[in-house]
């Protein structure tokens, strides 16, 4: 997926919505938004703004059921391309947190009854916390491992509360000189490789860079129980994107199953499809394998979809492939 692609959630009616934007259209089954009509309809909390009109439904924030989107995301990527799809980077960003949740404001109109639940359930949730610490404990550990969490520590007792303008300039500074410390996973699906920044930011906008590239399979021919694996290393970003050239000249070089290979020099207009095969040993003890990318750091990230582990099927023909497990 492409960096201009985000998603939102809103709630309509008692129901909640999951909705894709990309290009500023948003789209979900029949319903059809623009992009500030969409951010109207996902910001609209009750006691603080009056609901947002869509086709004669009343659209509300989303966060009424599910302030935290992220395991209603990684569903919905699921359905759209199978079960068994890769997900490079999962992000969630907070919006802040304090010991305590911030203080229910005094309305001066009445809502119905199973909104003010909705309501109070949105308050006391509001940083999303819950939901990220019981998404990590559904998911597997190489899945957890590209899981990344981002959210500022109030100094207060209390979180500012939503319609506080006063707070705001508090926040924006919090949120531009805050750190965020990064430890590398451990094991063998670890999505970077050496000796990482202790930046949470650094990293991450590594591994989003490297997601831009892609290992093409071209061939696995087998040699008794060994596997050789053929194929191009290419990059998702087309040569005429503005942003195509300086991700190739920031590339330092690949690391194949840890060999190097160099990034070659890309003429004007050339697309990246770099020639590279390795070998696998046929063996349920053998590690996963791994492609890396290094910028200018010291360190090595993964590309789209690795690492990966080899499962050959016993067919007469023995036809192979790969996947992350």
């Amino acid at each position: 997926m492409e960096s201009d692609t985000s998603t939102q959630t809103l709630t309509l009616g008692t129901r909640r919505w999951f909705l894709l934007i990309h290009r500023f259209q948003l789209r979900h089954k029949q319903l059809t938004f623009r992009f500030l009509c969409s951010a109207r309809c996902t910001s609209a909390a009750p006691m603080y703004f009056e609901p947002a009109w869509h086709d004669g439904s009343a659209c509300r924030d989303g966060g009424l059921r599910e302030n935290n989107p992220v395991q209603i995301a990684v569903n919905e990527a699921r359905t759209i391309w199978g079960s068994d799809v890769v997900f490079d980077v999962i992000l969630s960003v907070g919006c802040g947190q304090a010991q305590n949740p911030q203080r229910r404001p005094i309305s001066t109109f009445i809502l119905p009854g199973w909104l003010t639940d909705l309501f109070t359930t949105l308050i006391e949730t509001m940083n999303g916390d819950a939901a990220w610490k019981k998404f990590q404990e559904s998911v597997s550990q190489p899945m957890l491992d590209r899981c990344n969490r981002l959210n500022i520590r109030f100094p207060g007792e209390t979180e500012p509360e939503l319609d506080d303008v006063n707070a705001v300039d508090e926040m924006e500074r919090l949120a531009k000189f805050s750190t965020f410390h990064y430890q590398i996973p451990t094991g063998g699906f670890t999505p970077v490789f050496g000796q990482a920044s202790d930046d949470s930011l650094e990293v991450l906008a590594d591994s989003l860079k490297a997601s831009l590239y892609f290992f093409e399979l071209k061939s696995i021919t087998q040699q008794d129980d060994v596997s050789i694996i053929k194929g191009w290393i290419c990059c998702r970003l087309p040569p005429d994107r503005k942003s195509y050239k300086p991700l190739i000249e920031e590339t330092s070089c690949f690391q194949v199953k840890g060999k190097k290979y160099a990034a070659p020099t890309i003429q004007g207009g050339e697309r990246l499809k770099m020639d590279v095969s390795f070998q696998q040993q046929d063996s349920r003890d053998s590690g996963p394998i791994r492609i890396d990318v290094k910028f200018r750091q010291e360190y090595f990230v993964t590309i789209s979809g690795f690492p990966v582990t080899l499962r050959v099927s016993l067919r007469t023909n023995c036809y192979a492939y790969y996947l992350l497990t």
